[in-house]
């Protein structure tokens, strides 16, 4: 390990002070000095660092956390992704200044976001495409334990209970998917989960998330051809059959999910047209 990354944090070189401040060091210092932390392309980094706060208040809420910020990604797996990232969360934030107060307060929120940013692109850019998921991320109790799939499934319901668009109701279930890979990922890249509990828990939430599209299609589809509301994938003889490691509830995070569809027998259908 570099030997800048063992300094301690309770260390803030004035650099890092003066880099917020209204006069801060030439570009090429700065440059140099965060590669002394590690930072494979300091100039990046340099430019998101100016873009983490835009006025007196976002820099005066900056400067309480920023020296740990640099510690953090100096210490992570990649400087450079982490510090991108974590910039790139903070411009999607409603109120930066907000958040600066929080991680101050709960530094430990700050590591977790920080090494979640340097193992994982992926969850990076799910937590920025969807920055409401932040306080979901951070509550003490969605990190704790793995999530029963009858819990997931309820939780989905809930949801869309209150949508009444079938096109609306798909975006829920996305949102919902997104959601919760980001909390399995962050359990698994944080040590929380073993592998079984990771795979069961992305195989339950696949599981969950496909149930949803059958019965919001066959909603569409009641609708559509004018079926009798008791006209259900039970009631028709209509299962979706997971294959390969769906079925196997050994999912990861690349697997494809196979499937299968299987009914009993064709029907005679009146479309609505």
């Amino acid at each position: 390990m570099n030997r800048t990354r063992s300094r301690s944090l309770r260390s803030s070189p004035a650099w890092m002070t003066a880099l917020l401040g209204p006069r801060p060091p030439r570009a090429a210092t700065v440059e140099a000095l965060l590669r002394e932390y590690g930072f494979r392309e300091p100039a990046n980094v340099r430019i998101a660092i100016s873009r983490l706060f835009i006025d007196d208040l976002q820099r005066r809420a900056l400067a309480k956390i920023f020296p740990h910020l640099i510690h953090a990604c100096a210490q992570s797996a990649d400087p450079d992704r982490a510090l991108l990232s974590f910039e790139r969360l903070v411009a999607a934030l409603p109120n930066p200044s907000m958040f600066y107060h929080y991680l101050q307060a709960a530094p430990d929120r700050l590591e977790m976001l920080v090494t979640i940013f340097a193992h994982s692109q992926a969850l990076a850019d799910t937590l920025v495409r969807n920055a409401e998921h932040f306080h979901f991320l951070i509550a003490p109790e969605t990190l704790a334990k793995p999530r029963e799939k009858s819990r997931l499934d309820a939780e989905l319901r809930r949801l869309l209970l209150v949508v009444r668009i079938p096109e609306q109701k798909y975006d829920v279930i996305r949102r919902f998917r997104r959601r919760e890979t980001l909390r399995i990922g962050a359990r698994d890249l944080l040590g929380r989960a073993t592998v079984e509990e990771t795979t069961l828990e992305l195989s339950n939430l696949a599981d969950v998330c496909l149930q949803a599209v059958l019965e919001t299609a066959l909603a569409g589809l009641r609708a559509r051809f004018k079926l009798p509301t008791a006209a259900t994938a039970e009631s028709n003889q209509f299962a979706i059959i997971g294959m390969g490691k769906l079925g196997g509830q050994e999912l990861n995070y690349s697997s494809d999910v196979d499937v299968m569809f299987v009914y009993e027998q064709e029907g005679d259908l009146t479309p609505d047209d």
